[in-house]
């Protein structure tokens, strides 16, 4: 049997150690990209696939635009009304 001296001793914990540090983070790194992916929406604007993606790109900038423009007509009509209720108590 060979005997080991205290720096080897010393130098096989030391990397013990350090393995388990590494793997430790890798189980800390593991779960919180566990935990990151429970939070992402499913969407199929995540989907791998091209043009489920491009639809739900496309219905979303739609929706977008509907709700811009819808907002701007309603604000229109409205100033409008107003304009035309003064008009007639003026007139």
């Amino acid at each position: 049997m060979t005997e080991q001296t205290s720096s080897e001793l010393y130098a096989q914990s030391s990397g013990n150690r350090e393995i388990t540090s590494l793997n430790s983070k890798i189980n800390e790194l593991e779960m919180r990209i566990y935990n990151l992916e429970i939070r992402i929406p499913n969407s199929n604007i995540m989907s791998h696939k091209f043009w489920t993606r491009a639809l739900a790109v496309f219905g979303h900038d739609i929706s977008i635009v509907l709700a811009f423009y819808g907002g701007i007509i309603a604000l229109m009509l409205g100033i409008s009304a107003v304009v035309a209720i003064l008009g007639s108590v003026f007139k």
